[in-house]
């Protein structure tokens, strides 16, 4: 079989393939399980391992071949699948020897459209997202500072320090509410809710930030699919930039019957 269809027919296994391998890790953590399933399982890793490195094979053949062109994180998430496990064999105590095949979580993600476009939306919105985390930075520390102003006196073992109420205003600004350190005093709880409604208003900004920056680069997609497939048209081959544009921006989606002519 030729490199190509390999690769073709092993894509759509690796979220498979992960699957089963990332249970049988999760399995040979459990103290109490037999010796013979411990080595049922140790197989299941083997023959997946064994799959693996067909595959970083197969990958690496089809590079010489001059194949396969921006896929370095693809290769990378290949080579790390095999070596990480190998070395841990050789190199590891038996008891967290199996852990390192966690590696595979990656394995799901080698061929996905969508890290990718995170990728560019995070580049093109770093700015605003740099903005937001000093923001939540700030707010975070003069928080704990305030906490501990406030509580230092009623709840030592909690608020004692900067970094113990930072604990705190984390879990706070987060609106997580563990209830492991809760404000005794009437200021501090005010300040509790006021550290509340930050978080939500801090979070909902990255939030805001990040669907703005999706949506414009799938509309950026969309743009440049519509833009190729109106230069296609021979009618439209001898029109300039400007006009093509003007044409692409004026498209809209139609839902078309199975039948009627257009």
């Amino acid at each position: 079989m030729s490199v190509l269809p390999f690769l073709r027919i092993y894509a759509p296994l690796n979220a498979v393939l992960a699957a089963p391998g990332l249970l049988a890790v999760a399995g040979l953590t459990i103290p109490d399980m037999s010796g013979r399933s411990r080595l049922a399982l140790a197989a299941v890793l083997a023959a997946i391992w064994g799959a693996y490195l067909l595959q970083m094979a197969a990958t690496l053949l089809k590079r010489e071949a001059g194949g396969v062109r921006d896929r370095t994180p693809a290769i990378a998430i290949d080579v790390l699948a095999v070596l990480v496990p190998l070395a841990a064999f050789l190199l590891v105590g038996t008891p967290d020897r199996s852990l390192y095949c966690a590696v595979w979580l990656l394995k799901p993600l080698r061929d996905s459209t969508f890290f990718p476009v995170l990728g560019r939306v995070l580049a093109n919105e770093a700015r605003n997202l740099i903005g937001v985390t000093t923001l939540f930075g700030v707010v975070l520390f003069g928080v704990a500072l305030a906490g501990y102003v406030i509580e230092r006196g009623i709840q030592p073992e909690k608020f004692g320090s900067i970094p113990q109420a930072m604990w705190w205003a984390v879990v706070t600004l987060s609106t997580t509410g563990y209830g492991d350190a809760i404000p005794q005093s009437f200021a501090g709880r005010v300040l509790s809710g006021a550290v509340m409604m930050s978080g939500i208003g801090i979070f909902a900004l990255w939030a805001g930030i990040l669907a703005t920056g999706f949506y414009q680069e799938v509309r950026r997609g969309d743009f440049v699919r519509n833009w190729q497939l109106v230069a296609a048209v021979p009618l439209f081959q001898k029109l300039g930039p400007a006009v093509l544009v003007e044409i692409v921006r004026a498209l809209r989606p139609r839902t078309v019957p199975a039948g009627p002519r257009i």
